[in-house]
């Protein structure tokens, strides 16, 4: 994950309920990057920058691809431990979300087109039970 020239991100929150769609508030995302150019951290705000809503950290191997994230929550108390999968191509294959117990809390797979393309994305609750599904089609050019 190479975002080398984002620092900040600002934007808006909203909800859908009752059939209509409701403002929530207004973050402020700020990005972290090691001297390679990976992101290492990702910081979310309200937008007056005083409080921390979420705090997440990446851990990359030598080859700069990501093996681990660890999220935090406001009072800096790890909330989720993530392993990233890949296989023999380099593809991510399987994210494993890990409560701070280590108890698996769910997991994502990721399916992919011969060509390399993600064609969808599988998620999975504790007890392996998928919960949603994600398909992605692609306009030929």
């Amino acid at each position: 994950m190479k975002y080398q020239r984002i620092k900040e991100i600002k934007g808006e929150i909203f909800k859908f309920a009752d059939n209509k769609i409701e403002k929530e508030g207004k973050l402020a995302f700020i990005f972290e990057f090691d001297s390679r150019g990976n992101m290492i951290r990702e910081q979310i705000y309200n937008r007056k920058k005083e409080k921390t809503n979420l705090n997440m950290e990446f851990i990359y191997n030598n080859e700069d691809v990501i093996i681990e994230s660890n999220e935090y929550d406001a009072t800096g108390k790890i909330k989720v431990k993530c392993k990233y999968v890949y296989d023999a191509k380099g593809k991510l294959i399987e994210r494993l979300k890990n409560k701070p117990n280590g108890k698996l809390s769910s997991h994502i797979r990721y399916k992919y087109e011969n060509n390399g393309r993600k064609i969808s994305e599988e998620w999975y609750n504790h007890k392996g039970t998928l919960y949603e599904e994600k398909k992605f089609d692609y306009d030929d050019e």
